[in-house]
């Protein structure tokens, strides 16, 4: 028997994403599939700790750095270096993205600690 999202989670997620409640399945990651990022993202994760009491202390949250946009400074700076023909310096490989599933987030109100594996 598949386990299924529990009511409260499932009517919590449904008011926060914008997603019917029929479509919030265990595997869906918050960030991918429900396309929760910046703000947006952060007041969830607010909200679920403490509407469900979960402790959220053991999560690394700096491998979350989801951008709703660009901001003001990287405009003008890339518009610097354009004028200047900086090169822009390369990218460091981070890694893959850490994910947040909706496992995750039930498994952190049985046990009233979140705690994610990639983080």
């Amino acid at each position: 028997m598949t386990e299924l999202v529990s009511e409260d989670l499932g009517r919590f997620l449904q008011k926060m994403c914008g997603v019917p409640i029929s479509k919030i399945t265990l595997e869906k990651d918050l960030i991918q599939d429900l396309e929760m990022w910046g703000d947006d993202f952060w007041e969830l994760i607010y909200f679920y700790g403490r509407d469900f009491g979960v402790d959220l202390s053991h999560v690394d949250w700096e491998a979350f750095h989801q951008s709703e946009g660009i901001s003001f400074f990287d405009v003008v700076w890339d518009v610097v270096r354009g004028i200047l023909r900086m090169q822009r310096p390369p990218l460091e490989p981070t890694g893959p993205e850490p994910r947040i599933t909706v496992a995750d987030l039930q498994r952190g109100i049985n046990n009233r600690r979140l705690v994610l594996k990639d983080c």
